[in-house]
This record gives structure tokens, sequence and C-alpha cells, in this order.
């Protein structure tokens, strides 16, 4: 068990985060793995499922998140590459 960084967004209520390393991710390969999952927020741990959200409008959804969101960041182009898309993942509750 390890814990990394991942950008988070909320959008219309679902929460979504993706891999900027596509398949290759270690924490995506491990959270396709093993679907549960615990997301660490401002000191609260809060259990999670992941659930694969690769339907067109959920991609979109997230990467007009993570464009929101992240805009003003040099490296917000890797969330939303063609080659990532079909990491993005929605976390429901546990």
């Amino acid at each position: 068990m390890h814990s990394t960084t991942i950008w988070v967004v909320v959008e219309e209520g679902d929460v979504y985060v993706r891999s900027y390393r596509g398949g290759a991710g270690r924490w995506y390969r491990e959270i396709t793995a093993n679907p549960s999952a615990v997301l660490h927020v401002e000191g609260e741990a809060i259990p999670v499922q992941a659930v694969p959200a690769t339907d067109p409008e959920s991609v979109e959804r997230a990467s007009a998140g993570y464009l929101r969101k992240y805009g003003d960041s040099s490296v917000v182009d890797s969330m939303v590459r063609d080659e990532v898309l079909d990491t993005t993942i929605r976390l429901e509750p546990r």
C-alpha cells in the first residue's frame, strides 16, 4: 500500500480522477486491479470505489473540470491529451 498525489475534479456532483501517465501510471494500474481505495482530503479519509468512466459524457465533463480547475497550470494539457482520456475514473463513496 502506498499513497500518491492525484488531481481530482468534481463536475456535477461526480468526482473524477485521471492518470496523466495513461495506463502506465502505477496508481492507475493498482486502482483498476483493486477498485477499493481511500481518498485523503484535508486530513479526512474517505473510502471510495473506482468506477471506469470512459463514456464520452463523463470524459468530457472530467476534461472540462481539469481545464477549469487547473487551467493556470503549465501541465494541465497532460491531463486532457487523447492518449489519457480512457483512464478517466469516477470515485464513488463506499
